[in-house]
């Protein structure tokens, strides 16, 4: 999973230009990429959540009437997805700087 790093806010400037300080720092920030990379991320997983539902709805529904070879190589589909995501969450660093 993607690292996403949080800054503290020592000093930035306003949209007029004006300087701004915070003692000792100011809010936590991200940067613009890695948000939308996590986002694209997090999207990508719910995809791949509700397709594995839908497999796992198929063979609860279909069980009977297919062979065990079949609903095993649906299972193992399945899994292979599972076990190709991380159940991980993005590990978040702090980080002090000037903006």
């Amino acid at each position: 999973m993607s690292e996403v790093h949080r800054y503290s806010v020592v000093k930035m400037l306003s949209a007029e230009g004006n300087a701004i300080s915070y003692s000792p720092h100011g809010p936590e920030v991200v940067m613009a990429g890695a948000f939308d990379a996590l986002l694209l991320q997090l999207n990508a997983s719910e995809q791949a959540k509700a397709e594995m539902e839908s497999t796992l709805q198929y063979i609860s529904t279909s069980a009977s009437s297919r062979s065990p070879s079949s609903l095993r190589a649906l299972a193992k589909g399945a899994l292979d997805k599972v076990r190709g995501m991380s159940a991980e969450p993005a590990p978040v660093t702090d980080k002090q700087v000037a903006v």
